[in-house]
C-alpha cells in the first residue's frame, strides 16, 4: 500500500547503506505502557487490530499530560526526540562500517520532521531528505491541538 510495499530502510540496506531506525519517544515500542497494558506483553505481532486501536487511543489521550509534565520539568517532547536522534548518530559513529563523513537522514511525516531538526542541529549530518512534512500550521492546529475523547476515533483513520 505504501511505496508499493517497499520499505525505504530495506531498500537502502540492500544498496549497501548502513540503516538504523528508532521509534520516537511515545511511538511504537516506546509508547506509554500502563500497568493494565502489561497483559498484552511486548510482542506487538500478537496484538489484534482492536488491541492496537485501543492502545493508540490510550496513548493519544495521555499526550497533553505528558507534554505538560515535561514542560514543568524543563523539557519538551521535540527536544527529547532530537536528543534521541543525536544519540543515535553517536552510536552510528561507534560502528566500524560507518563512514563518519557520509551520515544522512531520511524521513516522511514525523520522520521528515525529525530529519529536518536533526540535520539542522547536528553538523555531522552530511545529507538530509525530508520526503514529506508539509502542512499549514492552521490545519495542524485545527485538526490536532485540542483533541477530546469524541474526536479520538475520528483521528485514528487520519
Amino acid at each position: 500500500r505504501v511505496y508499493d510495499g517497499n520499505a525505504t530502510g530495506t531498500a537502502l540496506a540492500r544498496r549497501g547503506y548502513v540503516v538504523i531506525s528508532i521509534d520516537a519517544f511515545m511511538f511504537g515500542e516506546r509508547r506509554t505502557i500502563l500497568d493494565a497494558d502489561l497483559k498484552y506483553g511486548f510482542d506487538r505481532s500478537r496484538y489484534s487490530v482492536d488491541d492496537v486501536k485501543r492502545l493508540n487511543a490510550q496513548c493519544r489521550a495521555k499526550e497533553t499530560t505528558l507534554a505538560k509534565s515535561m514542560a514543568y520539568a524543563g523539557m519538551t517532547w521535540p527536544g527529547i526526540v532530537v536528543w534521541d536522534d543525536i544519540r543515535t548518530v553517536d552510536y552510528l559513529l561507534t560502528r566500524p562500517e560507518v563512514d563518519p563523513k557520509r551520515i544522512g537522514c531520511n524521513g516522511i511525516s514525523m520522520g521528515g520532521y525529525r530529519s529536518l531538526f536533526l540535520a539542522g542541529l547536528d553538523e555531522r549530518i552530511a545529507a538530509a531528505n525530508v520526503v514529506g512534512f508539509m502542512s499549514t500550521v492552521k490545519s495542524m492546529l485545527h485538526a490536532r491541538i485540542d483533541r477530546s475523547e469524541e474526536h479520538t476515533s475520528e483521528l485514528q483513520s487520519h
